[in-house]
């Protein structure tokens, strides 16, 4: 009779994320560690408490979204534009750099 204390047991880990195209239960992507898997957002967004789930970052509740005037939040991303009465002068238009049509004009 073998002892409980000798006896083995072999433990093979389960791929939490081999379903749903490798991405488990996570929303976005998924990876597997032994015995756990682990779930991670794309940029812009954040995992929610449930440890599962993504949310958009509100990127324009900081600092404005770093615009100079006018931030709308777009899912995973924001974009930048000038108020009424002033034309955006950036350089590639891209940079959002607004300046006074009323000033720039006269």
């Amino acid at each position: 009779m073998i002892s409980e204390s000798r006896r083995s047991i072999n433990c093979e880990d389960i791929d939490e994320c081999a379903k749903n195209s490798g991405k488990g239960d996570c929303d976005y992507a998924c990876v597997n560690s032994d015995g756990s898997f682990r779930c991670s957002c794309a940029e812009g967004f954040y995992l929610g408490t449930d440890g599962l789930t993504c949310h958009d970052t509100n990127e324009c509740e900081i600092h404005n979204g770093n615009c100079s005037q006018k931030c709308v939040n777009t899912p995973g991303n924001h974009s930048c534009s000038c108020l009424d009465g002033y034309i955006n002068s950036g350089p590639n238009g891209t940079d959002v750099i607004c300046l006074d049509i009323g000033k720039t004009f006269s």
